[in-house]
């Protein structure tokens, strides 16, 4: 503590004792009270609102894979840290993935949070000391549906064109698949079985976001009898016999 030595003078020296306790006084609170003095007057004139932080932890659900990365929070201890004693303020808690892509343990923030309650304009929310909480997004079933082929002229095998199904991705996701297709068996008919095989996911930037729930399908398609041509009709010189018979003919074709 610092020590001040005082000493009585007379009343025609007053103006200068009156200085000398002007300039101790200004001394004190300059020395001593001038930072908490400025710093109260700023938080009381200050139009600036008042960060608050959250504090707390939760935790999200995993979810199936819907081209979105918003958030279900489960259970959550979540409160508001620095809110003033008796203002109205509310934590609209808002949980997003960090990425929509199906994947395991991925990370859940709360950046898309805001501030509820009358005096909520008077605050700003920061996200810098959130937590944080992981969960699961899980590959979207894929139905595959309205299989297509090709009918075609009797060829002598069960190769088919025009193949095609369709599917229920999400709209703008990219996919790519293989698979196999052929007719029941060779031969001619109507409505014949076209079996679609070992179909997979082989490609496309969404490929790890689906899980196919059917790797076979069916068509129908006909494989219509083939025009046969035939040339090259030859026939052997006879003996005259009495009849119109005659040997050795041939005939080519273009089976």
């Amino acid at each position: 503590m610092r020590k001040y030595n005082f000493t009585l003078c007379s009343a025609n020296k007053l103006p200068g004792v009156f200085f000398f306790f002007a300039f101790v006084l200004l001394s004190l609170i300059n020395t001593h009270a001038r930072e908490p003095y400025f710093a109260r007057y700023e938080r009381l004139t200050d139009d600036q609102p008042i960060e608050l932080t959250i504090e707390g932890s939760f935790t999200a659900q995993n979810k199936t894979y819907d081209g979105t990365t918003d958030a279900t929070i489960d259970d959550n201890s979540l409160i508001l840290e620095g809110v003033l004693d008796g203002d109205d303020v509310t934590l609209i808690a808002v949980a997003t993935f960090v990425d929509e892509n199906a994947g395991t343990g991925i990370t859940v923030e709360l950046v898309k949070s805001t501030l509820g309650g009358p005096d909520a304009g008077n605050y700003i929310l920061s996200f810098e000391k959130a937590p944080t909480a992981t969960a699961d997004i899980t590959a979207r079933i894929l139905t595959l549906s309205n299989f297509t082929a090709e009918s075609k002229v009797y060829d002598g095998t069960t190769d088919v064109e025009g193949t095609g199904f369709t599917d229920d991705r999400l709209d703008g996701d990219d996919l790519e698949f293989s698979y196999d297709a052929g007719f029941e068996d060779k031969n001619t008919g109507t409505d014949k079985t076209v079996n679609y095989t070992n179909i997979e996911i082989t490609g496309g930037a969404d490929q790890n976001n689906y899980a196919l729930a059917n790797t076979t399908g069916e068509a129908t398609a006909d494989i219509t009898v083939r025009d046969l041509n035939l040339t090259g009709f030859t026939a052997a010189n006879k003996v005259y016999d009495g009849t119109t018979d005659v040997e050795g003919p041939e005939i080519e074709d273009d089976r």
